[in-house]
């Protein structure tokens, strides 16, 4: 940090360079990687810790000089961040970061960079959503970082690759091995929150819970076939929570039914 600092007084700046080289270069032959060096600096203490701390400029430094002698194994410091505290972990705490005046910048920044990391290494929405390590309770959250990333990552994948034909309703029933799974730990979910009269309006539960119920409806699927044809069980063995998910269908699938009020107005005048 000494160094970096120094670099920026005029009246150090040319020693505190050719010092910086020095150690740049004497890293260099000794065959560190750009991981090893970010230990060495000292950034591993947590991703937030490590955008603020002043040797990220020495870390950049090394990778450009690692990159200019190593064209054939080139990283980036995105590539050297996710190698260290994983992918996962990276894009959550990136994602947080954005909303920081003081790191929105750089980790709006850096998270495209990841995206674009992701797409260079062929990773399918699938992918992301196994690193991100989505789980039901994720579903609770009003604003969950974990899907609002998956969610950014598939707009970014189907802009880049028009062919995909996918969307975060199938992307996360897929992750939890089908629609049947996910409803029924959704609805089993939500309606223990309703029972305790949690206010679940704005969860991400209530809302993949509507878009289950509304491909479902489009797709012409009457609630008695949710058994067999969703949830691959016999309406005889069905569990309470496929009952509940069949329940919750139901009340949705007569309401779209239900046929428009019709206002008559009576005109007083031929009473």
């Amino acid at each position: 940090m000494l160094l970096v600092l120094a670099k920026d007084d005029s009246r150090t700046s040319e020693l505190a360079t050719a010092l910086q080289n020095a150690l740049l270069n004497k890293w260099m032959a000794s065959k560190m990687q750009p991981e090893g060096v970010l230990t060495t600096l000292k950034l591993d203490g947590g991703v937030k810790d490590a955008l603020f701390n002043q040797n990220l400029h020495t870390l950049t430094a090394f990778i450009s000089m690692y990159n200019a002698r190593n064209p054939s194994s080139k990283t980036s410091l995105i590539e050297t961040f996710s190698a260290h505290y994983g992918d996962g972990v990276l894009a959550k705490v990136l994602y947080s970061l954005r909303s920081d005046q003081a790191t929105q910048v750089l980790a709006s920044k850096l998270q495209m960079q990841q995206f674009k990391l992701w797409l260079t290494s062929k990773k399918s929405a699938d992918d992301v959503y196994k690193l991100l390590k989505i789980k039901i309770d994720d579903f609770l959250e009003e604003i969950n970082p974990k899907l609002q990333i998956l969610d950014e990552y598939v707009a970014v994948l189907k802009a880049t690759n028009p062919q995909v034909k996918t969307d975060m309703l199938a992307v996360v029933s897929n992750g939890f091995g089908g629609e049947g799974v996910l409803a029924r730990k959704i609805v089993s979910m939500l309606k223990q929150l309703d029972s305790i009269n949690v206010d679940t309006v704005t969860f991400p539960a209530t809302e993949y819970q509507k878009a289950l119920f509304k491909r479902w409806f489009r797709s012409d699927i009457k609630p008695k076939s949710i058994y067999s044809q969703i949830l691959k069980v016999d309406e005889h063995y069905a569990t309470t929570a496929d009952i509940a998910v069949v329940d919750r269908y139901t009340t949705y699938y007569n309401k779209k039914n239900q046929p428009p009020n019709v206002f008559t107005f009576n005109d007083p005048r031929r009473s």
